[in-house]
């Protein structure tokens, strides 16, 4: 610091031969001195101060003079304002420690007191219980004072209460049958509702998919109709076509095979095949059917047997006919190169009827294959067809069958009315519930209650020989008057004892006090008192000082404070450079 505060007399802190001591030896100057004041001071300086109003000593700030020892600081440096901000930072450290560990305290006591609320909570439920079991104990006592209870041959009050369990077991009983019925019922309810959610679950599913019918599907069908219908007209017409043939080969064409054996031979062996075949067929389907006898099998055997030496020698004839078609090929080919040489009208009906039956060889040899093929496909188009036409049978059916609005509505009217149903039904459980938990407690009180009327019989009856005993012991009237005079000596003689202790103990009181008022003024007149006296009003004395100090030195730290200012300046000075180089460039161009 550049300045410090001056004493009451407007000098400096000095030492006791009057010189400045330490670092402090420049005169402050102040603002109560004229000619000092500046324009560019803070308002701190410019404060009038009223120097009797500081709460200082009769000596000034220099307090109690102890002695002309050494040169000393009489104003403290830096170190000792740091060394007592430590202090007082350890004080503020110590006081948030304090307050922290009560905090801490205040947790602890605020979960214990939960934990003590919610104890008393279930004191208070088991004082409930307790209270509940006192009143079942107080009505079974009731009940058995009504009779004599002297007589102990007595039993009826126990025969009664024997009575009365069995009856509340027979409706507990009852109850519990009911109660399971109950629960039947309503779990067949539940599992008919079940049922009937599931299958409006299932209408409304298929009823979505039949609204939901993909085009694609439509269209694929409808394609498939067309072509099983063209088809059918392509098979109709072949089948003309193969009976037009037959009536032709028996008839006009029979002629043209009976000129042509090796063609006729051919027919004819085609005519063995097709019906060997069937026949295959016949015995297959016998065979696959299991109705077939010892005796048809072994005949069967023989005729395969023999159909297949047939086969085998028909298969030879074939080849030998394949053999004689080649050769005759072969001449007709030479007979075709001779023709070819030779044009007319002749030979042109020649090849046409040459390429005719090449072709009718031709679908004839092939005939059997594209048949069956063309009858396969037809089969599976027919297949496909009639399931398609199934399902669409089905889905117009189901279409006629879809419920109307109102339909709709009676089947929402009543899902409401099964659902208010079934609430009631849980209702009624849950009561039947309550009932049935009040009626076991009811039960276990009346199973214990013959072992708490047992329990109270023999603590009325401890109480009895007790009550006895002490009857006896109040009916010797002798023997209490002894021991009613012993105990009166006895306290008579403890009393006199007593008030001699309390002689002896006042006089020793006397005599401490006296000693402990001269012991004090001993210490008042004690040099020693005297100086810690002075010391402790000296320490306060410091402590206000040090407070004073510690505000002016904020006060004038913050009016030392020009960070503002600064910012400003420098604020000021950039723009000033900016204006500069706007001038320079506008100068420049």
């Amino acid at each position: 610091m550049s300045t410090r505060p001056l004493m009451s007399r407007g000098q400096l802190f000095t030492g006791s031969q009057g010189t400045a001591g330490g670092t402090a030896s420049r005169r402050i100057g102040t603002a109560a001195r004229a000619g000092m004041q500046t324009g560019g001071v803070g308002v701190g300086l410019n404060t009038d101060i009223t120097v009797e109003d500081r709460p200082v000593t009769r000596e000034g700030m220099f307090g109690m003079k102890t002695g002309n020892t050494t040169q000393k600081r009489q104003v403290q440096s830096a170190s000792y304002y740091l060394g007592e901000l430590h202090a007082k930072i350890s004080m503020l450290t110590e006081e948030l420690e304090r307050l922290r560990n009560e905090g801490r305290k205040l947790q602890q006591d605020r979960v214990q007191s939960e934990v003590l609320i919610k104890k008393e909570n279930d004191l208070k439920e088991e004082l409930a219980l307790l209270s509940n079991k006192a009143r079942d104990l107080n009505v079974s006592v009731e009940k058995l004072q009504q009779f004599d209870a002297i007589n102990a041959q007595d039993r009826e009050p126990l025969e009664k209460l024997k009575a009365q369990y069995e009856k509340f077991k027979a409706e507990n009983e009852k109850l519990k049958e009911s109660n399971n019925e109950i629960f039947r019922k309503r779990n067949n309810c539940e599992e008919a509702i079940r049922e009937i959610e599931q299958k409006i679950q299932d209408f409304n599913d298929d009823l979505e998919d039949k609204l939901n019918v993909d085009l694609s599907k439509k269209n694929l069908f409808l394609s498939l109709k067309e072509e099983r219908n063209e088809l059918e007209d392509t098979l109709n017409s072949m089948e003309r076509q193969l009976q037009e043939l037959n009536d032709y080969l028996m008839g006009d064409g029979g002629s043209v095979l009976s000129n042509d054996p090796q063609k006729q031979k051919y027919y004819e062996k085609l005519q063995e095949k097709r019906a060997l075949e069937k026949r295959k067929q016949d015995v297959q389907n016998k065979l696959s059917g299991g109705t077939v006898s010892d005796e048809e099998k072994n005949h069967l055997m023989l005729q395969m047997k023999n159909d297949k030496q047939d086969t085998l020698r028909i298969t030879e004839a074939i080849k030998q006919c394949k053999t004689l078609v080649n050769s005759e090929k072969d001449k007709l080919k030479q007979l075709q190169d001779q023709l070819d040489s030779h044009k007319g009208e002749k030979s042109k009906s020649y090849a046409e009827f040459k390429n005719k039956d090449a072709v009718l060889t031709k679908y004839m040899a092939n005939f059997d294959t594209d048949k069956n093929k063309e009858l396969k496909e037809i089969a599976d188009h027919q297949e496909i067809i009639v399931k398609l036409l199934d399902h669409i049978s089905n889905n117009m059916g189901d279409q006629e069958n879809l419920p109307t609005q109102t339909k709709l509505e009676e089947m929402k009217d009543d899902l409401a009315f099964k659902q208010d149903q079934k609430n009631i039904s849980l209702s009624t459980l849950e009561r039947l519930k309550l009932d049935l938990k009040q009626r076991r407690e009811e039960l276990e009180k009346v199973n214990n209650l013959e072992q708490k009327i047992t329990q109270d019989m023999k603590r009325m009856d401890e109480s009895m020989r007790e009550m006895k005993q002490s009857l006896e012991t109040y009916n010797n009237i002798e023997l209490l008057k002894r021991q009613y005079e012993r105990q009166k000596s006895e306290l008579v003689e403890n009393r006199e004892q007593l008030k001699l202790l309390k002689e002896n103990l006042k006089t020793e009181m006397h005599l401490l006090s006296r000693h402990n008022t001269t012991l004090e003024r001993k210490i008042k007149t004690n040099d020693i008192y005297t100086i810690l006296n002075d010391l402790e009003q000296k320490i306060r004395v410091y402590e206000q000082n040090n407070f004073l100090l510690n505000d002016y030195i904020t006060q004038k730290g913050a009016e030392s404070d020009y960070t503002d200012v600064k910012y400003n300046t420098m604020k000021l000075v950039h723009d000033v450079i900016e204006m500069v180089k706007e001038d320079s460039k506008q100068s420049y161009f």
